[in-house]
């Protein structure tokens, strides 16, 4: 199945302390990511990443990775894994099968000892499924309100943490009836941003401009007090 990448972008090319760029790639789809030198003690940038892929023209993938260790893992997972799925016939059904190939990938073609988080959505015409590895997070919106979608719920495990990972690690679902949906990686969680802040996102006319608000409150603790400042990546999508 062919596939054409629409968006790549890694936490590594930025080195500016708590700074963040945004994206608007179509009035219904936003994204975002902050640089990470230095945020919470961290010396290295930062290791998210996120990707949006096209298959066929209509089938759309969205991805969020979070490395530790080094940076290779997240770019690895997320540029590879559109070309593991596009030898399938039936994409759902290939997901947790190309993230085991992916697993071993990792493992074999890494520069670096890094590991990753990975959460995939594959948006088809009339079913939205998702794959996650890891503590990446998943949102589903529906009748105005935000809802966590339990995709981080699988054991504790990483891309690239063995070469081969439990059954369970890799956690797989059916996105239940939805207005849209947001991927964002734990750093939002760490720096108690909750729901309500995710639903501002969703709701403002301009989702770029409400990317721009959660990136600022993720980076800055005077923009959220109480916060914990951390880097992150977000895509945001409404239906």
């Amino acid at each position: 199945m062919k596939y054409q990448v629409d968006f790549f972008e890694h936490g590594s090319k930025y080195t500016t302390d708590k700074t963040f760029s945004s994206f608007s790639l179509s009035e219904r789809i936003a994204a975002g990511i902050s640089a990470g030198a230095n945020t919470q003690g961290k010396v290295t940038p930062n290791e998210d990443g996120l990707s949006i892929v096209t298959f066929d023209d209509t089938i759309k993938l969205y991805m969020v990775a979070d490395a530790h260790f080094g940076c290779e893992a997240s770019k690895i997972a997320l540029q590879r894994f559109p070309e593991l799925l596009s030898s399938a016939t039936l994409l759902e059904e290939a997901l947790v099968p190309a993230a085991q190939e992916l697993n071993t990938i990792i493992c074999d073609e890494r520069d670096d000892e890094s590991e990753t988080t990975f959460l995939a959505v594959l948006q088809q015409l009339d079913k939205t499924h998702y794959l996650s590895v890891g503590d990446s997070l998943l949102y589903r919106f529906s009748d105005g309100k935000s809802s966590h979608a339990k995709a981080r719920y699988s054991l504790n495990c990483y891309l690239g943490e063995r070469s081969i990972l439990p059954q369970s690690a890799y956690c797989q679902g059916l996105l239940e009836s939805h207005d849209g949906f947001a991927l964002l990686t734990d750093g939002f969680d760490s720096s108690h941003l909750g729901e309500e802040a995710l639903d501002d996102v969703f709701h403002h006319s301009l989702l770029q401009q409400g990317i721009d608000r959660i990136m600022k409150r993720l980076i800055d603790e005077g923009e959220n007090p109480g916060n914990k400042p951390d880097n992150g990546a977000i895509v945001v999508v409404r239906t």
